[in-house]
């Protein structure tokens, strides 16, 4: 797919009051940081894009145009309390987010580029207009007109407790433990309207809502373990615990069942819309994830007068183990996986101390990461007629290999050289 969007049009107006309080008790028993944010935004844009797909028997092109409306509350709130004197550190978090907004989708797709039309707005304008141009009706496949509707509020809360200390050796050792909560609530009404070119084509008009709801948690738990030793060098031991655990309800109801002529984004009886449920396409999601994490790492830091040298080598040795119970079609199904992924790192740096003079940095490291697992699922999604979505039981652990070269002249952060990136993904 090769696609070239061009935001036209964007408009935003925003209105934030915020306030900051810092607390530095004179005998340093404790400190304090407060930080609060209130925003209003209301926001207006227009996305237009043209797009090539390439199929097995030949390309398919497209044009979209979508305008959104939307207006935004947030409010965030961060804290830090700290007590030096037990090298204790608390952090909190919390946030309330409000959004409502609605939007307009058309697009349509040809067999042929549709370029000698005009721009992607000229075409879209001509194929919905009453009296389509012969020669643009003759190689349009279909079109769809998608107007939405939407409101949704979320909060988040998160707590840190950390503790660093030096210790008496000369060694360092770091603990860390911390905890969120969040919450989601969204319901969006969309009026779908696909029709087709060819007549032998039936056409395929819904009115659909979705009340999404979510819910997840997260916590964990660091220590770090950090050897100061003769020469520069530093060892670190490391481990992490985190699990986190996502649950979601997607439900999907045609209201065009009851065709009743309601106005859009108007809903009738809870007894009635509950009827209309697309089962094939409503859903039920408990995800938890439990990720082990042992760190392994040696630098050095090497000061020669005239360059400082820094290189070291990094093992972080993971182990994630997921479970799904997922309920699609009146039918549950449950997945489990375990998968051991092994993320190094290497690098090495030469800064210099002074100006002018040639520096270079290179490193390598590698990211492994894990399908989701309701992607592993062999089930069909045919919520959206145009793109129907198959699990794939075959999807394997992902890698992506990254290589970074830098090379420059001058002080370091301030230089002019060459950057050079390598990533190779594989899966």
């Amino acid at each position: 797919w090769e696609g070239k969007p061009n935001v036209l049009t964007g408009e935003k107006e925003v209105e934030l009051v915020g306030g900051s309080l810092n607390i530095d008790d004179k005998h340093k028993r404790f400190a304090e940081h407060l930080d609060a944010t209130v925003s209003w935004m209301a926001g207006r844009d227009e996305t237009r894009t043209s797009s090539q797909t390439f199929l097995s028997d030949g390309s398919v092109f497209g044009r979209l145009q979508e305008a959104h409306r939307n207006k935004d509350f947030n409010t965030s709130v961060t804290n830090t309390f700290g007590i030096p004197k037990i090298y204790l550190n608390f952090g909190t978090t919390g946030g309330y987010f409000r959004q409502d907004g609605h939007g307009l989708s058309r697009s349509a797709t040809f067999s042929s580029d549709p370029i000698a039309f005009g721009s992607c707005l000229q075409i879209i304008d001509s194929l919905f207009a009453p009296t389509v141009a012969a020669g643009l009706q003759q190689i349009n496949i279909n079109r769809v007109h998608d107007q939405t509707k939407f409101g949704s509020t979320s909060y988040n809360l998160g707590q840190s407790i950390d503790w660093e200390k030096g210790l008496p050796w000369g060694d360092e050792m770091t603990v860390k433990l911390t905890g969120s909560y969040g919450k989601d609530k969204r319901d969006a009404f969309s009026r779908y309207d696909l029709t087709y070119s060819d007549p032998t084509g039936a056409p395929d008009k819904q009115d659909r809502f979705t009340p999404y709801r979510h819910h997840n948690y997260e916590y964990g738990a660091d220590i770090l373990y950090r050897m100061n030793l003769y020469g520069g060098w530093f060892i670190d031991y490391g481990y992490n615990h985190t699990q986190r655990y996502d649950d979601s309800n997607g439900p999907l109801y045609r209201l065009d069942a009851l065709g009743l002529g309601l106005d859009f984004g108007v809903l009738p009886s809870q007894a009635e819309y509950l009827q209309t449920i697309d089962v094939d396409n409503s859903y039920q999601s408990h995800y938890m994830t439990r990720t082990h994490r042992a760190l392994l790492a040696a630098r050095r830091i090497h000061d020669r007068g005239a360059y400082k040298y820094m290189y070291g080598i990094v093992a972080n040795l993971i182990y994630k183990n997921e479970s799904l119970h997922y309920w699609l079609a009146g039918q549950s199904y449950d997945k489990r996986e375990g998968n051991l992924l092994v993320e190094p790192m290497i690098y090495f740096q030469c800064r210099p101390n002074g100006n002018g003079k040639l520096w270079f940095k290179l490193s390598y490291d590698s990211q492994q990461t894990t399908p989701n697992l309701v992607q592993l699922i062999d089930i069909i999604d045919t919520s959206n007629p145009l793109a129907i979505k198959h699990g794939n039981p075959n999807l394997k652990v992902g890698v992506r290999h990254h290589a970074h070269l830098e090379l420059g002249r001058g002080k370091y952060g301030s230089y002019l050289g060459t950057i050079l990136d390598v990533n190779i993904i594989d899966n």
